[in-house]
């Protein structure tokens, strides 16, 4: 089991490197859904074949039923009756909040007052977390505790080496010596609020661990903290890379409450693209990889990146001469990178949907589609982004409808290098989709299903589709015609459900709109 697989992009490739010779061993990552795509692409570089990654069942918002039965679980018979209506409203948001209160409630860290709002609530059950710490403090006083807090919070997962212990005592000031901070990280890890692996120290929960970063960044008020300040001034952004994350992330959810909030990134920001010029094209590959984790948090800066990706077509020597005329530092390979960029981004951000699509469609109208590069080609990247995903983002599939219909009122969409039977196919096949694939496990098994799309769900888009097939039709070009036929025989083909039969009603309603394809050709 990998918690925290999001976080740890130097922890998760070595580890997959390792893993697929061993075929007894099965892998199950918890991460967030930004980076999912990023992951799915280093499992594949790493050896895995795409038959062997199951796709795990989104976490989904609990109902009001299962957010009262974890509260009753978690207060227990005593509590229940008293909290368990106001714990289920407080927490249906952050399951994990239920946990926490509850557990704070039991040893009177959390009073009945405290439940009556749910930004105090939050800050009380932090409070409650961070009282752990009050021995530490008693020994080594309330502020340094919590600033080396809030440090290991922005930089984790910290090595707590002689260099870290260093600049960490010229962070906290002239009176503190470097054992005295190792002392202090000693004690705090002794009262639980610490986790050490392989990749180093970090807070522990993962949610008490983001309200310190947050805290680290911005006060009460929303303006930005000088301590964050000092953080870039003193500790090396190369050596502490998962720091650009961390802030990022703490500015996101700042401006998810005040969209004018300052920017706490900006400074990382000019480091990074600073240093993506100077990188020879390799490093600048990973450096594109390292994005991926936070672009769909950080929009703009996502599509400023990937358009000075494709702008710089030149770049220095790489320092491992090793490299020199490989394929692994070329243009190209920079570029095969962008669609595990922009994909989160474009799937979560509707309004940045256009300018990823322009992006993709630049960089493989004149990529020749190969067996073994399909599935990562930039025009199969906008397919997977138009592929219906149960009616979570409409908008974003509507975004995608609407820049193929005009991609393909343009007279030059089809002058690629790849024939246009093949770019239809990949671009308008997916708004045929009757169902959805699902794959997840639990212990050693192995679970899937099928759900059905319902046909008014899609309607709009397979509309827009046959729309677009009318457009390309009319230009009276016999191989343009050709290929449009293939879109409306994928478009007529059976309706069948992977795994299982479908129902008379799931048969009647395709039958007919089966239909709809097959008079166009003779309008």
């Amino acid at each position: 089991m990998f918690d925290d697989a999001h976080r740890l992009d130097d922890v998760r490739r070595p580890l997959f490197s390792e893993l697929p010779a061993r075929q007894h061993v099965k892998l199950v990552l918890c991460l967030r859904p930004g980076p999912i795509d990023q992951v799915e692409v280093e499992l594949t570089d790493a050896g895995f074949d795409a038959t062997q990654i199951n796709h795990p069942e989104p976490l989904k918002r609990l109902s009001s039923e299962h957010a009262l039965e974890l509260a009753e679980a978690a207060l227990g018979t005593e509590l229940s009756e008293r909290f368990r209506l106001r714990l289920r409203d407080l927490s249906r948001d952050c399951p994990l909040l239920a946990v926490l209160a509850a557990e704070l409630l039991k040893t009177g860290k959390l009073a009945d007052r405290d439940l009556n709002d749910i930004a105090e609530f939050r800050i009380h059950v932090f409070k409650g977390l961070l009282s752990e710490a009050r021995p530490v403090e008693e020994s080594f006083g309330t502020t340094l505790t919590r600033d080396i807090l809030r440090l290991l919070a922005l930089l984790a997962p910290v090595k707590v080496d002689a260099d870290f212990l260093k600049i960490a005592a010229q962070f906290l000031g002239p009176a503190t010596q470097p054992s005295h901070v190792s002392d202090i990280i000693n004690a705090i890890e002794q009262v639980g609020l610490l986790a050490t692996t392989g990749a180093g120290v970090r807070v522990t929960p993962d949610l008490l661990s983001d309200h310190l970063s947050f805290t680290a960044c911005y006060d009460k008020r929303g303006n930005d903290t000088t301590f964050v300040g000092r953080v870039f001034e003193l500790f090396p952004l190369n050596k502490f890379p998962r720091l650009i994350q961390h802030v990022a992330e703490a500015e996101w959810q700042a401006l998810q409450v005040n969209d004018s909030a300052q920017s706490v990134i900006e400074p990382v920001w000019q480091w990074f693209l600073e240093r993506f010029n100077q990188n020879s094209f390799h490093e600048r590959h990973e450096q594109l990889k390292q994005w991926a984790n936070l672009a769909h948090i950080q929009p703009r800066r996502t599509l400023e990146l990937a358009q000075l990706s494709v702008k710089l077509q030149n770049a220095p020597s790489p320092k491992n001469t090793w490299l020199v005329g490989k394929d692994m530092n070329s243009h190209a390979h920079v570029l095969s990178a962008l669609p595990s960029l922009l994909k989160p981004l474009a799937k979560h951000q509707s309004e940045s949907v256009a300018s990823c699509l322009d992006i993709l469609w630049k960089i493989g109208r004149d990529r020749p589609a190969t067996f073994t590069n399909e599935r990562e080609h930039p025009i199969s990247a906008i397919g997977d982004i138009a592929r219906y995903d149960g009616g979570r983002f409409p908008a974003v599939q509507r975004e995608v409808l609407a820049w193929l219909q005009r991609l393909f009122r343009s007279n030059n969409w089809h002058t690629t290098e790849n024939k246009p039977a093949w770019v239809l196919a990949q671009l308008l096949h997916p708004f045929f989709s009757q169902s959805i694939e699902e794959q997840w496990s639990t212990g050693r098994t192995l679970h899937w299903r099928t759900i059905p799309i319902h046909l008014g769900n899609t309607a709009e888009f397979r509309e827009g589709t046959l729309k677009i097939c009318q457009t390309i039709s009319a230009t009276h070009s016999t191989p343009l015609i050709l290929a449009t036929l293939g879109v409306l025989e994928h478009a007529m083909r059976a309706a069948q459900l992977s795994g299982q039969d479908p129902t008379p009603e799931f048969l009647s309603e395709w039958h007919n709109e089966r239909l709809r394809p097959w008079l166009l050709p003779q309008r």
